[in-house]
């Protein structure tokens, strides 16, 4: 298996978070990373989140953040709440943190 970069663990390991907080499956990502633009399938984010994949690219992450309606900037850092993962869904608020996230 090969070794993913720092940022990739970080990143992969976010949206993953972000993905399950929000009970989004693998296959929704995946669709909705399609739908932002970059043509993607279910087994491909998991073998990301796996760590079977060493880097990802900035489009893939662009449409991961679309796609999970987070800035691309909240998936490049560690989160500050476990909870929500510094990105609680669109139109609600993290009841551990008080993160509030815009209405779309």
């Amino acid at each position: 298996m090969a070794e993913q970069y720092p940022i990739t663990r970080i990143a992969v390991a976010r949206i993953r978070d972000i993905r399950k907080q929000r009970g989004i499956t693998a296959e929704v990502l995946a669709k909705g990373m399609t739908e932002a633009g970059y043509r993607v399938d279910r087994t491909w984010i998991v073998k990301a989140e796996n760590g079977g994949r060493a880097q990802i690219s900035v489009d893939w992450l662009m449409a991961a953040a679309e796609a999970l309606d987070v800035p691309a900037s909240a998936l490049l850092a560690k989160p500050n709440c476990t909870a929500c993962c510094d990105a609680p869904p669109p139109g609600f608020a993290c009841t551990t943190c008080g993160a509030k996230a815009a209405r779309t």
